[in-house]
């Protein structure tokens, strides 16, 4: 039974990381909303151990008020601000409830693995597992390009890019959603948590992490740039005694790196031409764009309160002339810094909160906090559900103790 519950855990674990749903053509936020009450189900007829008694948790109630009151806020700005009939999505309550999904799953898994025995330590190298699971899988399409037929397909049906576009002759590896964003960011994070874990416990991780790094390699620049600097980030807060090992490691990382730069350049020459830019970012339109164009804010009150809008795409052109694909923009344009605050202060106040005690994972926590601050100029990345539960998942595992979730009132 133990065995079932872990292979369980692995699989839940891929599909909310990763979210493969488009392979098989269903809705996601149905079929997460069906998991998730499978789950609570489960757990109120064990008790409320898995779930419900986490919620006890001062710092788990704390974040769920403050998604609650981002919620009601955000509603009612957007409510004020639209003329024309509005429905449950465009108030942004369908997008609040994902996320607290998300972390009812996270907190059924770590809790499970918690009672099965699995030590902080375990459930990290667990992560690690499923995020390598996502890198062979990467590496077989890579080898054999007709099995990357499943991932084209799966961006196809998520997106409204068609087989001939050009993002798909230079990305998309592996499965899942979010390939260009969400994907790449989740194993760049990853990657830096491996190279922290190899470093201070266990040193067969070093294997894993270029198949873990490859995910990102594949799939984004952003979570090329937020590996590399996860790792230099890791070498320069390592303990003394540790810093020879992480640097050298941090050289081999580099190294194979270039080394498969090389292979790219002959096997696949738009993709190497599309990460070769990552070298010279600063003279690319994307870089002029996120610093420049993108970069907008509303005047006057709207500053404080939003617009109840957001700027990005279509939307933007065509109500304030531009568009904006940065993060704090349009959470700025929605809900105004009242709901910048509110939202993604939640977010950063639940996560460093649930690391701040443990001194072995205290460097990771700062890597983790300036990686955001990276990711969300380049996109709402607190409404990106890979991102949100790696993070409740690290949250969970730093919350719990050996017995789960039965003593989670502190």
């Amino acid at each position: 039974m133990k065995k079932i519950n872990i292979l369980l855990c692995y699989v839940l674990t891929f599909i909310f990381l990763y979210r493969p749903f488009a392979i098989f053509h269903i809705d996601s936020n149905i079929s997460v909303a069906v998991i998730v009450g499978l789950m609570l189900i489960y757990d109120v007829i064990h008790g409320g151990k898995y779930i419900l008694r986490s919620i006890k948790n001062k710092y788990i109630f704390s974040f769920l008020l403050g998604i609650f009151l981002s919620t009601i806020y955000c509603s009612i700005i957007v409510a004020i601000n639209t003329s024309s009939t509005i429905n449950i999505v465009d108030l942004r309550i369908v997008q609040h409830l994902m996320i607290v999904l998300y972390l009812f799953a996270a907190l059924f898994i770590v809790n499970n693995l918690r009672i099965n025995g699995y030590s902080k330590n375990k459930i990290i190298e667990f992560i690690l597992n499923v995020a390598f699971i996502q890198g062979l899988v990467c590496l077989i399409m890579l080898l054999f390009p007709s099995t990357r037929t499943i991932a084209i397909n799966s961006f196809i049906n998520s997106t409204i890019f068609n087989e001939n576009d050009y993002i798909l002759r230079t990305r998309v590896y592996g499965l899942g959603d979010s390939y260009t964003y969400g994907i790449p960011i989740v194993n760049g994070l990853l990657t830096g948590l491996c190279f922290y874990h190899a470093t201070n416990n266990n040193k067969k991780y070093f294997i894993f992490l270029p198949f873990i790094f490859l995910v990102s390699i594949l799939n984004g620049r952003t979570g090329i740039l937020i590996g590399l600097l996860s790792v230099f980030i890791m070498i320069l807060l390592s303990k003394f005694n540790k810093k020879i090992t992480a640097v050298f490691w941090g050289m081999v990382i580099i190294l194979l790196f270039y080394l498969f730069i090389l292979v790219i350049r002959n096997v696949n020459p738009a993709m190497y031409s599309f990460i070769n830019q990552l070298f010279s970012f600063t003279n690319t339109r994307t870089f002029n764009y996120l610093t420049k164009t993108a970069l907008v804010f509303p005047s006057g009150w709207k500053l404080v309160f939003g617009t109840g809008m957001r700027v990005y795409g279509e939307l933007g052109l065509n109500t304030i002339g531009t568009s904006s694909d940065i993060g704090y923009v349009n959470y700025i344009f929605l809900g105004g810094v009242i709901y910048l605050l509110l939202y993604v202060g939640s977010f950063i106040k639940f996560f460093n909160n649930s690391l701040k005690n443990d001194k072995r994972i205290t460097s990771f926590r700062y890597v983790f906090i300036v990686c955001l601050f990276i990711a969300c100029w380049k996109g709402e990345i607190f409404n990106n559900l890979n991102l949100v539960f790696l993070l409740f998942t690290l949250c969970s595992v730093f919350l719990t103790d050996k017995k789960g979730a039965s003593n989670y009132e502190n």
